[in-house]
């Protein structure tokens, strides 16, 4: 009797065991009425023809339900289509038939449920690849970069920080794109680059009673090329930007510089080396005190692909060597558009590359007491979302931090916006001080007069 039951269990382990590597078909097993679907959907897929192409998937599933091939093609197809939430039911249906037939189907999965910000979801998918799919791939790589970055973002979402965001006042925003705003110390003074047909040019507008002027082109430096991604001086007389694709210029875009002399911004200067090579250099910002100059630079010697820079101006008024800023805060991806407050310590900067939302976030690091930049923080959810954020500049005061964006409540295309920054990731507090100089006797202006201002505490 025992000798029969152990047959009996046998038996039954064996029909059980055949039973579930039965429960999908592939390519090789599945019936020709499938295939033939299966196949005609596979060509219009490649051929972009994806109305059409789900047609054909959708025959050859019901031709055979548990065609695990068509099934992926399926959330693939979805995928493409835009319609996430169907490619995710997909997917899930075609991994319940076999969860390592296809281990990159856990990366689409992935992929798909972070289009639709889940991303718990998306983190558990990212590591169930990342488990099955264990020899170096850039697929790998992408994967656990995402995976850290669905880890933050789902934990940036359940604390939300301070943000609202509201136009600029006035008339400086128009039906046409304005970015990458930039302002004088005393605040009263803006450039920005305004785009219209497809041409990009610098345009400065004043602040007249808490209320921006329309702005103006600064005709001086504009030309029928593009002018660009700029810095600002805090006295509002050395204008730093970019040129891209220049005869004569160094590299694909280069930094040029304009001085406000005699009422008038002088011709456009190629800053030259060290500042310039052969490669990509753009997004300027300038220290408080105009000897410091941060940008973005794809050369030679960096971490990655675009990485931020600096460099010193010396006392012949040549610019130093440009230094790279490090591995704090440079990865093996692309970092961009620098932004030093007029503090000094505090550098707010563009990045895909440290874990975030998604795309480029923006952050912020402190110098520290040695010279080097700390760990930098991600400025938080909903200030970075799961797109591409912008540019941003802060305050001399610190309170208020300033971008451009495509939002519906501005007055068409890119705007220039504000909003109160929250005390966590505001500058050390700066102040200014504006004078003019007069002779004691004929009380004139004392025009290149030197003053020294002294700390009486020190």
């Amino acid at each position: 009797m025992k000798f029969s039951q152990f047959w009996v269990c046998l038996l039954f382990l064996l029909t059980a065991t055949a039973a579930a590597a039965q429960t999908f078909t592939t390519e090789k097993t599945t019936s020709s009425r499938a295939l033939k679907h299966y196949e005609k959907a596979y060509a219009l897929s490649r051929a972009s023809q994806l109305p059409e192409a789900l047609e054909s998937v959708k025959k050859s599933l019901a031709a055979d339900s548990t065609f695990i091939d068509a099934g992926l093609l399926q959330a693939a197809i979805f995928f493409d289509l835009g319609r996430y939430s169907d490619a995710v039911i997909a997917y899930e249906k075609a991994l319940a038939l076999n969860a390592v037939y296809e281990p990159n189907a856990w990366y689409q999965l992935a992929m798909t449920t972070l289009k639709l910000e889940n991303y718990s979801a998306a983190a558990g998918h990212f590591e169930r690849y990342l488990k099955l799919e264990t020899k170096p791939s850039p697929t790998r790589n992408r994967a656990e970069k995402y995976r850290m970055n669905a880890l933050f973002a789902a934990e940036a979402i359940k604390h939300p920080v301070p943000y609202q965001p509201t136009p600029l006042p006035g008339d400086v925003n128009t039906p046409n794109n304005e970015s990458l705003p930039v302002f004088t110390a005393d605040g009263s003074m803006l450039v920005y680059t305004f785009m219209s047909g497809g041409r990009e040019d610098l345009y400065a507008s004043r602040l007249l009673d808490s209320i921006w002027q329309a702005g103006e082109s600064i005709e001086a430096v504009n030309t029928p090329q593009n002018e660009g991604a700029q810095a600002l001086s805090a006295d509002g007389k050395l204008l730093i930007f970019t040129a891209c694709n220049r005869m004569g210029d160094m590299g694909s875009c280069d930094l040029h510089f304009s001085e406000w002399r005699n009422g008038t911004w002088t011709a456009p200067a190629n800053m030259g080396k060290p500042i310039n090579t052969g490669a990509w250099e753009s997004q300027p910002s300038l220290s408080a005190d105009g000897k410091t100059l941060y940008f973005a630079s794809e050369r030679a010697g960096g971490k990655g692909g675009r990485d931020l820079w600096v460099s010193k101006r010396q006392s012949s008024g040549r610019w130093s060597e440009p230094v790279n800023l490090g591995d704090s805060l440079n990865t093996k991806d692309n970092e961009a558009s620098p932004f030093i407050h007029p503090d000094g310590q505090t550098l707010y900067f563009m990045s895909e590359g440290h874990p975030g939302m998604g795309g480029y976030d923006l952050f912020f690091s402190r110098k520290t007491a040695d010279g080097t930049w700390s760990k930098p923080k991600n400025l938080g959810y909903p200030i970075n979302t799961s797109a591409n954020e912008g540019a941003l500049v802060v305050s001399l005061d610190g309170q208020t931090a300033y971008f451009s964006g495509d939002k519906t409540d501005g007055k068409g295309g890119v705007d220039l916006y504000r909003f109160p920054l929250y005390a966590a990731a505001q500058p050390l507090p700066v102040t200014y001080a504006k004078a003019m100089v007069f002779d004691e006797q004929t009380k004139k202006p004392l025009p290149g007069a030197q003053v020294v201002v002294t700390d009486l505490q020190q």
